[in-house]
């Protein structure tokens, strides 16, 4: 075998597990810290001016606003801090996904407990700022506390609502996330499961027919196999171009067996793209689709090359083979079909597969996009 740039044979080989990496990791789209701090700090502004003008609403001063503001931040605190629970809450009991009326009697007890909870720490919170700014926490500070935490609870219901339906949409959410991604991986494993018997019984005729004429190569290529279906059952969904060359090299080698030394294999790979992330298996069949309806059909033999190139954010994987003039009998398009909507279930329209033939020679490129494989 020849090769341009690294050698195939030299590609390290790491175990790696069959379920690769996160392949059971939940779904997370619970807001981050500073989401929650921004969201608070524009409901306190929004607060603000109304509750500036009714505890000041003849005497107008910077300081004064600015003391309200300090107030609205104390009162929303422990809401704001609270605000990760309600995403636990709605994650262990979401609406509408079995026990609905015990998931609404526990949001309905959460809001006797809870309410009242919050809404009185936020009160004596609020109190204990607007006194430190005034130069002490005197007796008349805490005045008529119960009245004022009756009063806020009762304004705090549709904050404690909002805070359950922002949970429960998050909660909802992720299981969509998570219902999206199983269904994906389901996907490409049946497509996957497609590869592995179609490349078998394409080697299995190619080996039993060569056993007639020379049964030691005939046993080789047997060895070559197994190693490679051992090899195909331990990969990830996942692999680097490391990998996914590495098994590319040992398939060629499998055809160079069968084909008689009449297979020259070509690779090109820029030193950047050699860790980038690509769907395990992604170039197997279109290497298959060169050898097979391309080389094998030469009497003299030919080549295939495959060049891996990365420019702006974009992987490039391309396999160019000689062929023979005129086209075979049309196949069913197994290999670039399996290809072409695998590419679709795991990148949507930002990969593409394209093919094109001319007279002695076959061109398939893989675009998409540009990941790493340690991500």
């Amino acid at each position: 075998m020849e090769a341009a740039g690294a050698a195939p044979a030299s590609v390290a080989r790491p175990m790696t597990s069959p379920a690769g990496p996160a392949a059971d990791a939940p779904v997370s789209m619970a807001p981050r810290a500073r989401h929650i701090v921004i969201a608070w700090l524009l409901a306190a502004a929004v607060s603000t001016p109304a509750s500036f003008m009714i505890s000041a609403p003849a005497a107008f001063s910077v300081g004064g606003l600015l003391l309200v503001f300090a107030q609205m931040l104390a009162h929303f605190a422990p809401w704001a801090l609270s605000t990760p629970l309600f995403v636990r809450l709605s994650r262990a009991w979401p609406i509408g996904v079995g026990r609905v009326v015990l998931t609404l009697l526990v949001f309905g007890a959460g809001a006797l407990v809870l309410t009242p909870l919050l809404s009185g720490v936020g009160v004596l919170a609020g109190r204990v700022v607007v006194g430190l700014a005034r130069g002490g926490l005197g007796p008349e500070a805490f005045a008529a506390v119960g009245p004022a935490v009756a009063i806020t609870t009762f304004f705090a219901l549709p904050t404690y609502a909002a805070l359950v339906g922002v949970g429960q949409t998050v909660a909802f959410l992720e299981r969509y996330r998570q219902r999206e991604r199983l269904l994906s991986q389901a996907q490409v494993q049946a497509l996957r499961a497609q590869i592995a018997p179609h490349f078998l019984f394409n080697a299995l005729n190619a080996i039993a027919a060569l056993g007639y004429r020379d049964p030691g190569r005939a046993d080789q290529a047997l060895v070559r196999l197994s190693e490679l279906l051992r090899e195909t059952l331990a990969r990830p969904e996942h692999v680097s171009v490391r990998e996914e060359v590495s098994m590319v090299a040992d398939y060629v080698e499998l055809h160079r067996i069968l084909l008689e030394e009449r297979l020259v294999f070509d690779l090109e790979v820029q030193a950047s793209a050699w860790d980038a992330r690509v769907p395990a298996m992604i170039l197997q069949p279109l290497i298959e689709n060169a050898v097979v309806h391309g080389v094998s059909r030469l009497p003299e033999g030919g080549a295939i090359t495959l060049a891996v190139s990365e420019d702006g954010g974009v992987l490039t994987l391309a396999v160019v083979n000689d062929a023979p003039a005129e086209p075979g009998p049309p196949g069913k398009g197994l290999g670039l079909e399996n290809v072409r909507r695998r590419l679709a279930v795991t990148y949507g329209d930002r990969a593409a597969l394209a093919f094109e033939r001319s007279a002695g020679s076959a061109r398939a490129v893989v675009t998409l996009p540009l990941e790493s494989a340690a991500a």
